[in-house]
């Protein structure tokens, strides 16, 4: 059966310590990649957006308020140090949409920040795979339902510094804590550190074409068969 990584030491050192050779880990199968946009379907969704300019998505809905403030001072940290054409891009429940708006009437950026109300599935995906990073630095331990179709996507996502985020995906992804100075370290060392950028993304792409579905139908066979 798939098995989470952090269960796996359990599973082999506690539970069966005398059959350990006998337990096959196989990733999770959970993840079926899907038909990627093309370059021109992004182009024009971020043009919709953000007059095609690239940008930070904050996936806003399982947060608070407070949470989506802590976003914009980051944000605004970044912009005092690179005074580049990002945008910040956030998709919010229709309550946070009505105190944001509020919010932003103070805010220096504001121009520069674009709340999106998204309830369609498909949509939240490609507003997901064009941006140049997504911030899912939820306060609760969960997974999101979409981030490998993130990672598939060649988006670079980040995530809270928690050991039960680092066991289930390792290099491929960026940690921080989950507040202004956390959030505006991100988007800052994502922005100028190419290299290190690149290396997480590449790490993603072999993470989810370990972790496709048809990868882990073919290694479960094996082990039935070996059986």
């Amino acid at each position: 059966y798939p098995l989470r990584r952090q269960r796996q030491m359990c599973i082999r050192d506690r539970q069966y310590p005398f059959a350990a050779s006998k337990v096959v880990i196989i990733p999770t199968g959970f993840f079926q990649p899907v038909a990627r946009d093309t370059e021109a379907s992004i182009a024009e969704l971020k043009t919709e957006l953000t007059g095609g300019n690239e940008y930070f998505l904050y996936e806003a809905r399982p947060g608070t308020i407070a949470d989506c403030i802590s976003h914009l001072k980051a944000f605004s940290h970044f912009k005092k140090w690179q005074q580049s054409n990002f945008r910040l891009v956030f998709i919010v429940s229709e309550e946070q949409h009505k105190a944001l708006t509020v919010k932003l009437y103070t805010y220096k950026y504001r121009t520069e920040v674009q709340l999106c109300l998204c309830d369609e599935k498909n949509r939240s995906k490609k507003i997901y795979g064009a941006a140049y990073t997504v911030l899912l630095l939820p306060k609760n331990l969960g997974i999101n339902p979409y981030i490998n179709n993130i990672m598939e996507s060649g988006t670079t996502v980040v995530l809270p510094d928690h050991p039960f985020y680092r066991s289930s995906y390792g290099e491929a992804a960026y940690y921080t804590a989950p507040d202004e100075k956390g959030i505006a370290r991100a988007m800052i060392d994502i922005y100028k550190n190419e290299d290190s950028r690149n290396a997480i993304l590449q790490f993603a792409a072999e993470k989810m074409k370990l972790e496709s579905l048809e990868n882990v139908s073919l290694l479960m066979a094996d082990a039935i068969l070996k059986t």
